[in-house]
């Protein structure tokens, strides 16, 4: 059955009201919808971008091989619960230890049958794809640490933290398809092209299928979700494929979320 959006109490005001933009991310408003199962989910609204670039990954990609006694440290808060001890662990990871994990260079080749689509600058605004889970989960990290550094010391400055997008954050943004933008381009093309949805967002079907942070089930972590067809696959956005973490796919790509909050970094 197709999903349906379900009115919300009080939203009285116009869809495109919440086209709004931030830093080349867009708005999704609070809401809620129901799956393909008939289950009502609501989602808090967050910020999403649009599907990260080859030139956005590859800059990220040539700081970890240039700097790899540089390091991620974050406060994993699951260690609480998982460990008992009542404190969160400290991770930290070189970034000599994740170098061979971010993305398949193989996956290159087999796009325009070239194999330079990651490195040459013609197709630097189109996405990247052949990046891993952990690929795109340490992008993220990235690309919060860069952006945090530069915010440091200015006043009323709201810290960034980036992530890969739930399922339920991607499925419910898809509602906001019309007919024609739920019909995917079978044509690998740059992210500013193809179809927008009614609050702005291009290609959540089509172009690139887009991993999720969500697992395919509690009792197997190794694999993750991806939604969305792409220039490969005519899987319909709603679907959901079972994607090995450690796999950098040629037709797979992924776009980032911020939560949603106020923002004074304008």
């Amino acid at each position: 059955m197709k999903t349906t959006i379900l009115l919300i109490f009080g939203l009285l005001i116009s869809i495109s009201s919440f086209s709004q933009k931030h830093k080349g991310f867009t708005l999704v408003p609070r809401g809620s919808f129901n799956t393909q199962a008939q289950q009502k989910i609501t989602v808090e609204d967050f910020w999403m971008s649009n599907e990260i670039t080859n030139k956005e990954f590859r800059e990220f990609y040539n700081q970890i091989k240039s700097s790899p006694n540089d390091s991620f440290e974050w406060i994993d808060i699951t260690s609480i619960k998982n460990e008992g001890t009542g404190k969160a662990k400290v991770i930290k990871v070189a970034y000599s230890e994740i170098i061979n994990k971010l993305m398949d260079e193989s996956a290159w080749k087999s796009v325009f049958g070239e194999g330079d689509y990651f490195t040459n600058p013609k197709y630097d605004n189109y996405p990247v794809v052949g990046v891993t889970w952990d690929g795109a989960r340490y992008y993220c990290n990235w690309r919060t640490k860069e952006e945090n550094k530069k915010l440091k010391g200015k006043s009323n400055a709201i810290q960034m933290d980036y992530r890969i997008p739930t399922e339920s954050e991607w499925e419910y943004a898809l509602t906001f398809n019309d007919s024609k933008s739920n019909v995917g381009s079978k044509e690998l093309h740059q992210v500013e092209k193809g179809d927008k949805n009614k609050l702005g967002l291009l290609n959540l079907n089509g172009n690139v299928s887009e991993w999720t942070s969500s697992a395919g089930s509690n009792d197997n972590l190794e694999y993750k979700v991806v939604k969305g067809s792409s220039w490969k696959s005519d899987s319909k956005g709603a679907q959901r494929e079972l994607v090995l973490k450690s796999k950098g796919a040629d037709y797979v790509g992924f776009r980032i979320v911020q939560s949603g909050r106020k923002n004074n970094n304008d």
